[in-house]
Parts: C-alpha cells; structure tokens; sequence
C-alpha cells in the first residue's frame, strides 16, 4: 500500500529510527481519516496532513527518546545503532543523521568505538561540523569574554592585549 510505505518512510526520518508495526498501524489509521476530518478532495493529501501533523507533535519527533532497556554485564544500559547514530549526528551537526549514519545503524555498524570513531572523522570532515564545534568551545570556554580581559601593565608587563582576540580566535 502506497500510504503505509509513505508512513514507513516519514516517520523513520522523523523518529531517526525504523517505526513499529504498531505505530504504523496507528499512522495508517489517522491517514485514513485525513478525508472526513479535512474533506480538500485530496483523499491522499488530506492524509499525508493527518499523519505530518501528528508527527511533527509527536515526543519522538520532537525529542531523541533512547528505547534501549537491557543492561550489559555492568548493568549499563548500552544504546542502539539508531541511538548512537542519533546522539553522534546531533552532537557533531546539529541535525538528523545523514543516509551514511542510517546506513550504518541499519547494518549494525555502530557497535564498536572503531565504527563509531569512523563516522566521528567522516563527519567532522563535513563543514556542518565546524559550527557546532566553534560553538561547543565558545560556551565551554566563554570564549565571548575574552574582548573584556584585562591585565595590569605593572604586574603583567609582557601582556599585550592583542592576545585577547588571537585567544579568542
């Protein structure tokens, strides 16, 4: 069915993961009663509104829900490839993982620091990087502030204060 691939699709882009059954169940129904509830004319797009609506409010669009239960032999509860892929995207881009990250938690390539540091350098190459990570060093170290350091020519007489903005930079 042309609506339930739809679905299956959507929603694993806006859950950042594959969908259960039994939400595509519950998507397949609200796309179903997109043409009573909106009436365009448009059976098709009348659901497509239905179920983009409940997703774009729905907690696991909205926030990275982490699923995984079961502990390891420490009693950590390890995270799954989807999830990984997730913190990792977020963390270095800001974003949804990329096709290449679906990719590799869709085959289970996300299980070991070597996988997980590849992506990490593939990722980093990417220029969405570099904005995330100016920012992450400018809050962590208040970068901002350096415009404003002052030190007393008396006690620091090798200070120059172009060394603020070379800090900074």
């Amino acid at each position: 069915d042309q609506a339930l691939a739809w679905i299956e699709e959507i929603a694993a882009l806006a859950y950042r993961r594959p969908i259960t059954e039994a939400q595509a169940m519950a998507l397949l129904d609200l796309f179903e009663q997109g043409p009573d509830q909106i009436g365009s004319g448009d059976d098709f797009a009348d659901g497509v509104e239905m179920v983009l609506v409940a997703l774009l409010q729905s907690p696991h669009f909205l926030y990275r829900i982490e699923l995984s239960e079961l502990p390891d032999a420490d009693g950590r509860i390890p995270l799954d490839g989807w999830e990984i892929a997730s913190k990792l995207s977020y963390a270095l881009w800001n974003t949804m993982p990329d096709a290449a990250l679906f990719a590799a938690a869709e085959a289970d390539e996300l299980g070991t620091v070597e996988q997980v540091r590849s992506q990490a350098w593939r990722m980093l190459q990417d220029e969405r990087s570099l904005a995330v990570v100016q920012d992450f060093h400018g809050q962590l170290m208040d970068t901002d502030n350096y415009a404003n350091i002052y030190k007393d020519p008396e006690r620091f007489p090798a200070y120059d204060p172009v060394l603020n903005e070379t800090m900074r930079l």
